[in-house]
């Protein structure tokens, strides 16, 4: 998943609103552009699998960091 749609999908769930501003300054010019992983090998290897749905894994983040009112603003 790319973190821009994790992000988004984390915007959507919020019960307030959010601006998402981009600090142009804070990219650094070693960053990699892409990357992609592919679980297929610890699923074989280790018989691993997901347990959990995506979408209640944001739910849960949100719950926890609502519980703990932690601010993630920088």
């Amino acid at each position: 998943r790319r973190i821009g749609s994790i992000l988004e999908a984390l915007v959507a769930k919020s019960k307030i609103t959010i601006s998402i501003k981009v600090d142009e300054k804070k990219f650094r010019p070693n960053d990699t552009p892409f990357a992609a992983g592919d679980a297929t090998q610890a699923k074989q290897v280790l018989g691993w699998n997901p347990t959990l749905k995506w979408d209640q894994t944001l739910d849960d983040i949100l719950d926890d960091l609502r519980a703990r009112r932690v601010s993630v603003t920088s």
